[in-house]
């Protein structure tokens, strides 16, 4: 009788002691890095666009493996660091966290296969449920998975594999704090994880079809852990501000800022996601864009490049899809440019006018823009509708 209960009671010991003890700071974790890299790390990583979704669920899922059993878990940022810059909401958000970002590890700042073969560590990837294709070597080496995008059926020995269509990653991770430690965060896990449910559903609002039911507990408890319900609409309204000051990026840091490349029926397609509108974007050299963005294309390899724009024109949000394909481009890529654009011309699933540019004469034989009807389609649900309109 005496060993049925003994795991109860010990896992009631640990929740007790994670409720009484002060929980270690993130900095003080962060700073562990060295020491974990002694055993066989546990290496947490978002997907490779490194939102503010990846790189915030990848810290917090981290840290609380670490407080709750000592893991020695690393959250790896999915881009180089030198890139950050780019994320001006993330930035902002993690000094606002009081977060050094000075003790972070980026993703050129490790060396993933050498990890994987020589010390033995594994993989758990946070708001992705596929490694990206220059990864994909390392599948074997992933053993946990906590995602909201479309399964795609791998990893099925991964535990815990959570993969459920919420808004955003951080209300899953949200949920395992709950579920592991059961004490109320620290101040600052509460901020990074409420600003990220808050961004990634735009604010809990309904009308945009992003926001479900988990996501709005996951941000009341940890509203009420922060305790001041005015945090939601000011944390909101400045990350919004943040996110969309693009005015300092280049085309070429905008294509790089929130890209992600895919394999769909053979073709490699990447996705930027784009925070101004064409316009905007193309304006900033009208002469270079196409060069510009076919040089980016050239060096991914892709097949097709594709931007999705998100912005505001006062209260108005819309989204734009601009098609672009790589210079020099074969046969396939050719037949893949005119397969895309006739898809979307003609699909019900993405209804779609033409757009054109003011003062700007669009070369449609390699780049077609279109203004999309349904301004909830994001990256996230355009991707399974073109790997479907691909497959057919």
């Amino acid at each position: 009788m005496f060993n049925v209960k003994r795991p109860l009671l010990i896992f009631t010991l640990i929740q007790l002691s994670l409720s009484s003890m002060t929980l270690l700071p993130v900095n003080e974790f962060l700073g562990r890095k060295a020491n974990h890299l002694t055993k066989a790390p546990i290496l947490v990583m978002g997907n490779e666009a490194a939102d503010m979704d990846s790189i915030v669920s990848a810290l917090t899922y981290a840290y609380i493996q670490h407080i709750r059993d000592q893991s020695p878990t690393i959250p790896i940022i999915n881009i180089p660091r030198s890139e950050l810059v780019y994320r001006p909401e993330v930035v902002w958000l993690l000094k606002e966290s009081d977060v050094n970002i000075d003790l972070l590890t980026f993703i050129d700042e490790t060396n993933l296969n050498e990890l994987c073969q020589n010390n033995n560590a594994k993989l758990q990837l946070t708001d992705h449920n596929r490694l990206c294709p220059t990864q994909s070597h390392l599948d074997k080496h992933v053993i946990s998975v906590v995602d909201h995008h479309v399964d795609d059926n791998l990893y099925e020995s991964a535990t815990p594999r959570i993969i459920q269509p919420v808004g955003s990653a951080c209300t899953l991770v949200t949920e395992l704090w709950k579920k592991l430690i059961g004490t109320n965060p620290p101040q600052n896990i509460a901020k990074m994880l409420l600003s990220t449910i808050l961004v990634d559903t735009i604010n809990l609002d309904p009308v945009h079809k992003k926001v479900t039911i988990q996501d709005e507990e996951a941000a009341l408890y940890l509203l009420e852990s922060l305790g001041d319900p005015t945090l939601k609409t000011q944390l909101f309204e400045r990350l919004q501000q943040e996110k969309y000051n693009t005015s300092h990026l280049t085309i070429e840091d905008s294509l790089r800022r929130d890209y992600k490349a895919f394999v769909f029926s053979g073709y490699n397609i990447g996705i930027s996601s784009i925070m101004e509108s064409a316009e905007t974007l193309i304006y900033k050299d009208k002469e270079n864009f196409i060069e510009i963005c076919q040089e980016f294309a050239q060096k991914k390899s892709l097949d097709s490049l594709i931007l999705g724009t998100a912005f505001y024109e006062g209260e108005s949000f819309h989204r734009e899809a601009v098609l672009i394909m790589p210079p020099q481009a074969n046969e396939n890529q050719q037949n893949l440019f005119q397969k895309l654009s006739n898809w979307i011309e003609s699909s019900s699933d993405l209804p779609s006018k033409p757009l054109s540019v003011n003062n700007w004469s669009t070369p449609h034989n390699i780049c077609k823009l279109f203004h999309l009807m349904d301004n909830t389609i994001s990256r996230k649900k355009l991707c399974p509708l073109l790997q479907a309109a691909l497959q057919n």
